[in-house]
Formats: structure tokens, sequence, C-alpha cells
């Protein structure tokens, strides 16, 4: 019998809430996205995302036109997000 090593990667749902960090408002429509895979979403009408089997650790990166994109590097899962 082979025995080949294997490497296991942390799947993870990121989910959370991108906002207005003035006006608490969220930001619909907003780019939540993986840097360097071609895995993202947008946010719906309250500013909330979901991110499924996302492999950590990944940079997460938020942009809304008008705003600067925010970079955040997660290596485990951080639970809810709030971005702002």
């Amino acid at each position: 019998m082979l025995f080949l090593p294997l490497r296991l990667y942390a799947q993870s749902t990121i989910r959370g809430t991108v906002i207005d960090s003035l006006t608490q408002e969220p930001l619909s429509m907003a780019t939540v996205y993986i840097n360097g895979t071609t895995q993202g979403t947008t946010t719906d009408n309250n500013g909330r995302f979901e991110l499924k089997d996302v492999s950590l650790p990944a940079t997460v990166v938020f942009s809304y036109v008008g705003y600067q994109p925010k970079a955040l590097v997660l290596n485990n899962n951080p639970g809810k997000l709030t971005i702002g």
C-alpha cells in the first residue's frame, strides 16, 4: 500500500456585513472576494455577504465604488465580520 502525504486545508464559510464607517449604513452591491482567486460575491441589500469553502489563510478584499478597497488577512475563521 502506498501512503501519500496529504495537505489539509481549513475550509471555512466567511460571513459578514459591509457598512459605511461614518454613517454605519449597509453598503449593498459591494464586492467581496478572495485575493488571488476567482472566488467572490456581492453584498445584498442589507450589506450582508457569504463566501463558502474558503481555504484559510486567505486575504479577503472588500471594494465599493467611491471607497478605498480594504483587505483583511484571515488565518482562521473569525465568525461574523463587520467591515466598515
